[in-house]
């Protein structure tokens, strides 16, 4: 039987085919990798391109790419252009000694920029210091990924060792002593970003890796292609992410060719991809080791599988899957106890969608659709009363934007303060200036000292992973009351209507200060680190992707999408409070052993994959004093919980429910809580308010 099965169509289960183990599949299926579409855009359509918005993000069973993916930024902008370092991006000239320099040019952050091109290179491009030290903050940024591209040449020598597979870019960690003997430090590499680009590996490289990404607390792709143009997909991973990274985030990532396309194989945390493409894999889309994702609209053309789970540590969440190929199955189960949590696939040509072992909680999935939802482990039962469900809320898609037309962007930089030298007058005057995009980089660091009202046309404020800071003793520095809410009068940025559009704000390395929300429009916080709050008026819709170090109180029926968030230590709890409002976390990893989600006054919180890394120390509470969710006449479903981490601060309840009067308390050793070494996960939860 299958027991975990809720689907809203049963199927009955049909006889189960012999599907051969993983490590076979490459000899079993000999394929060639279909030709390869390369578009190019002609001088006239680069020319005409004017502002707008970009694509949606592909639709949940489906990624695709607008046919005006060009991104322009203004000549002024802080990234610098490798060309100004000799990269000639011809497709002939070796440009890798010039892309090195232009990354170690640094003391800390280092934004580069590739214009149209193909940059070609010949050995791996590493995230290093200006004396060569392992260093993190790198971040690549392209002019569109059907225009710049950076290839390998075909046949590298360094390229050629299969049992060594060589990373094209490789992403780092900066090398602290924290643990001892001074080493590369997973924990510390912040930012570790690409967006709007192509990787191609070549031809006759079958040691190679696409990206090898370090990246902790927050870091994103977005836009990025990773290709084999070798003839038969020669190549090991398109993305590989095995030195246990932490929390991060990918949106529109497309890999194609290679023996797998995303290695995942550490003790990693929690973290959301969306839009997902692969194809023509010859041993398995994603291969699973230890780690614990969420990925929603996963596209997959593959006749191996496509989700390879190869230990018991492994915690997979797949929403909106569309598989085809014709895998004999889609989804390759190795051990009985890797979690495994489906929701709306479909895999065509598959006769099992899941294949388990013979020992596992519940039997093989057939194919080739999924309507509804499945897990492999059973649910934690609070009562025969309540679902052994998931809420299953809707989920939106967050809006996206660029301006393509200089004259509509400006900088605080360009106006000027009063006498008391308030850089937040001059971001205030660069709002009303009539632009669409502000860049607020770290000139103003250290300099503002009150609030400003974001209004009118701005679509969006961007960092370039800079440092724009409060000043010390100003009011902002410090925005909380006694009880840990925000002051409207403190906070950094107080969001009004404007004209009604989007807001985005992303890709800051600190942040002045809190966000007070005051705004029905919706808004998008991206890559960066600030708390939020919304008052009576502020219930646009919000999103929120692949921040670190904030808190967030939504409330006033506000609908709110968060996606690879880490709150890591906070000096108030609990992390995320849901007042009446409605809330879906697509992953969240926490630090510490506070509290994570308070949900009340008939909130809906449905959670997507969580990563709990148990440190020793937090802010408010000691061992085992907090309880990781709280709900209180709300609903909260949990998919996917899980620990780590190296100490021993980890919650002793895990959940504290209060629904009509009748309290329910979810310790450690509950019935489908099960034990990893001393710390805990859990496949689902849920608990409703009381009718």
């Amino acid at each position: 039987m299958t027991f975990f099965h809720t689907s809203s169509s049963q199927a009955s289960l049909a006889q189960e085919a012999f599907v051969k183990p993983f490590h076979v599949y490459r000899h079993l299926y000999t394929m060639n990798v279909l030709p390869l579409l390369v578009f190019a855009f002609s001088f006239f359509l680069i020319t005409s391109l004017c502002a707008g918005d970009h694509a949606s993000p592909p639709g949940p069973n489906r990624s695709s790419v607008s046919t005006s993916d060009i991104v322009q930024y203004p000549s002024w902008v802080p990234l610098r252009n490798v060309r100004d370092y000799g990269a000639v991006g011809d497709g002939q000239t070796d440009d890798t000694a010039a892309i090195q320099r232009a990354i170690q040019d640094r003391k800390f952050t280092v934004q580069l920029y590739f214009p149209p091109g193909t940059y070609l290179v010949s050995d791996t491009l590493v995230g290093l210091g200006r004396t060569g030290e392992p260093q993190c903050w790198m971040q690549f940024y392209g002019s569109g990924r059907s225009v710049t591209r950076i290839k390998l040449k075909d046949q590298s020598p360094g390229f050629q060792d299969t049992a060594n597979p060589r990373p094209v870019i490789w992403f780092r960690g900066k090398i602290t002593a924290e643990s001892g003997q001074p080493r590369e430090q997973p924990n510390v590499a912040f930012f570790n970003s690409a967006y709007d680009l192509t990787i191609d590996v070549g031809s006759g490289n079958p040691a190679a890796v696409g990206i090898d990404w370090m990246v902790c607390n927050t870091g994103s792709l977005r836009r990025v292609d990773i290709i084999s143009t070798d003839p038969k997909g020669q190549g090991f991973a398109g993305l590989r992410m095995s030195r246990n990274d932490g929390t991060s985030f990918m949106r529109d990532v497309r890999i194609t060719g290679f023996d797998y396309g995303w290695w995942r194989a550490a003790n990693a945390q929690s973290m959301a991809v969306e839009s997902l493409t692969l194809k023509n894999q010859l041993v398995a889309g994603i291969y699973n080791r230890n780690s614990v994702f969420t990925i929603r609209g996963l596209s997959s053309e593959n006749r191996v599988p496509t989700l390879l789970q190869v230990e018991a540590t492994c915690q997979a969440t797949l929403l909106n899957a569309q598989i085809t190929g014709g895998a004999p199955a889609a989804i390759v189960q190795e051990s009985p106890d890797a979690f495994l949590y489906l929701r709306d696939v479909e895999a065509d040509g598959s006769h099992l969608l899941v294949q388990n072992p013979p020992e596992a909680p519940s039997s093989s999935l057939p194919g080739p659709r999924l309507s509804g939802e499945w897990f492999s482990h059973p649910p934690v039962v609070v009562n025969q009363t309540t679902p052994s469900a998931s809420l299953n809320l809707p989920i939106k898609d967050a809006p996206d934007f660029h301006d393509n037309d200089p004259a509509n962007w400006a900088t605080p930089a360009d106006f000027s303060d009063d006498s008391t030298g308030d850089y937040s007058v001059r971001l205030q005057k660069a709002i009303d200036s009539g632009a669409t995009t502000i860049v607020l980089d770290s000139s103003g660091r250290g300099h503002f000292r009150s609030p400003v009202v974001v209004r009118g046309r701005v679509r969006r404020i961007i960092g370039f992973w800079k440092q724009p800071t409060a000043a010390k003793d100003s009011d902002i520095q410090n925005p909380y009351d006694e009880s840990g809410r925000l002051v409207p009068s403190r906070c950094f940025l107080r969001i009004a209507d404007g004209d009604g559009s989007p807001l985005i704000i992303e890709q800051f390395h600190q942040f002045a200060g809190a966000i007070y929300n005051e705004s029905s429009r919706a808004l998008v916080l991206r890559d960066m680190g600030a708390d939020y709050e919304n008052g009576p008026t502020g219930t646009g819709d919000l999103f929120v992707e692949g921040n670190m170090c904030a808190h967030y109180r939504i409330g006033h029926g506000q609908n709110a999408w968060l996606r690879s968030v880490d709150a890591v230590f906070g000096k108030y709890n609990p992390d995320i409070l849901a007042d009446g409002s409605n809330v879906v976390v697509l992953s969240n990893r926490t630090e510490g052993g506070g509290v994570f989600v308070e949900a009340i006054n008939g909130a809906k919180v449905e959670i997507l994959g969580t990563s709990h890394f148990i440190a020793n120390v937090h802010k408010t509470y000691g061992p085992g004093e907090a309880t990781a969710y709280t709900v209180r006449n709300a609903s909260l479903s949990i998919v996917n919980y899980s620990e780590t981490g190296f100490g021993k601060n980890y919650p002793a309840t895990l959940i504290s429910a209060t629904q009509g009067g009748v309290d329910t308390q979810i310790d450690r050793d509950y019935t489908g809580v099960y034990p990893r070494h001393r710390y805990r996960r859990f496949l689902l939860f849920r608990s409703d308010a009381a009718r």
